[in-house]
Parts: C-alpha cells; structure tokens; sequence
C-alpha cells in the first residue's frame, strides 16, 4: 500500500512515468529503440577491433565433463572449475575453498562492469549515429 502511495508522490513531483510489476522493483519506460538489448548484430556494427579479445579459458568440452550449470559458463568458468575441485579435495573444511570463491565472485562483478561497460559503450555509439543521420536528414 505504502508503495503505491510512494509511486503517486514520485509521478507527481518528478513527472516521471514508472511501472510496477510482479514483486518490489520499479523501473522506468524506456525507448525501446535506444537499447541494443541481446541484438549481436547491433553489437557486431560497433565491435572495437584495437582491444583485446577476451577469450574463454575453459573449452565446452571441459565444462561439460565438470557439469557445470549453464548460468556459471560465462567468462569465469575456469574459475569455477577451480573452486568445484577444492570442494572435493577439502569436503568437511570448505572454509578453506573462500579464497577461491571469492576470486570467482571478484572476476564475475570484473565481467559484469566489463559487459556493462560494453552495453554503454554501444548504447553511446547508437545515439550518435541516429544524430549524424538526423542531422545529413536535416540537410537534405
């Protein structure tokens, strides 16, 4: 109820337009447009080709012998397998495995800000794309 309350003072003040769906979170309407979302050929365009590509140090095959989730196979996986071996060599001690769980989380959130990164970086070079075509639009 005191959400409700909370959303009618925000649209009030703010002018800002908001959604509530299923469970607490608020988010806000966006143009759907301006987002390159889960699009790789959007992604693909605006590939920087002076970085480092950053390749996976586990192969498929790997992961699979190891069974590991699809949710964990991401850039960390090799990490990951490194912390599923130090479970099973000190099983009842599995204080002594936090180090390595704890270099996983640090590359997840490292990947997470890289992905971030990213998405913005894209999201940057889209606008300024629809500028520049606005704009030779405009002189036409």
């Amino acid at each position: 109820m005191h959400l409700f309350y909370l959303l009618q003072i925000l649209t009030r003040v703010c002018s800002i337009r908001y959604s509530v769906r299923m469970g607490p979170g608020i988010s806000r309407y966006s143009d759907i447009n301006a987002e390159p979302l889960q699009n790789k050929q959007i992604y693909e365009k605006f590939e920087d080709h002076t970085r480092p590509v950053r390749e996976m140090k586990v192969t498929s095959e790997e992961m699979d012998r190891a069974r590991v989730p699809r949710e964990r196979r991401d850039y960390c996986a090799h990490l990951w397998l490194g912390y599923l071996k130090c479970k099973r060599e000190w099983f009842p001690e599995l204080s002594r495995c936090d180090g390595v769980l704890h270099d996983y989380k640090h590359c997840n959130v490292d990947d997470i800000k890289h992905n971030m990164m990213e998405y913005e970086r894209t999201k940057r070079l889209m606008a300024r794309e629809r500028k520049a075509m606005a704009e030779s639009m405009a002189e036409d």
